[in-house]
């Protein structure tokens, strides 16, 4: 406890979504990291998921419909940490579905590679493997290749080889964590 994975990169990467979003939250990355270590010892917390999230905010003007304007706001909370995969089905695996009557949004529309929070493809492949009787599910790209399931990416690994999809996918902290560590291992990893 009392540390952050890889904080300094969640900051950049939310800076970073922020600035392909044109959002500018009303804080700097030195505030976040403060407002967020406050966050989690006021929720008193050991294991947390920390969120921070930047909106459109109101219109200075309502009557002028012009997001430019909207004054954009910043806030983060701390909870309990959420595991993807429950922790007493982690060893003995989980059922995944992969979603057929939903894709994922085309990149074109929605920048994979900015963190944001229009899910509505993602949940809607997460209920689709839910009513069939999975535990979650990963969604294809628009062209039918594997893509990611909500919050997760997806990694295969065969004769040695780590393969992970590259194709409308959050690239996300984990992602290139675990590429780090193939490479110190020096396992084949895309």
């Amino acid at each position: 406890h009392d540390h952050f994975f890889r904080l300094d990169d969640h900051v950049d990467r939310f800076f970073r979504s922020c600035e392909k979003g044109r959002l500018s939250p009303p804080v700097d990355k030195a505030e976040v990291k403060h407002l967020l270590a406050e966050c989690t010892h006021q929720a008193g917390l050991d294991a947390a998921f920390v969120q921070m999230i930047s909106t459109r905010g109101p219109y200075k003007n309502p009557m002028v419909r012009d997001p430019r304007q909207c004054s954009n706001t910043f806030y983060a909370y701390a909870m309990p940490y959420i595991w993807i995969v429950r922790p007493d089905r982690q060893d003995q695996g989980i059922d995944l579905a992969i979603a057929v009557g939903n894709r994922r949004t085309p990149k074109e529309a929605i920048d994979p590679t900015m963190k944001n929070f229009n899910w509505l493809d993602l949940t809607k492949g997460l209920l689709e493997g839910l009513d069939r009787g999975a535990d979650n599910s990963v969604l294809c790209t628009p062209d039918g290749y594997l893509s990611e399931g909500a919050g997760f990416n997806v990694f295969v690994v065969k004769d040695g080889r780590v393969r992970t999809p590259r194709g409308n996918v959050l690239e996300g902290i984990t992602r290139r964590t675990v590429f780090e560590l193939c490479g110190l291992l020096g396992i084949d990893a895309a």
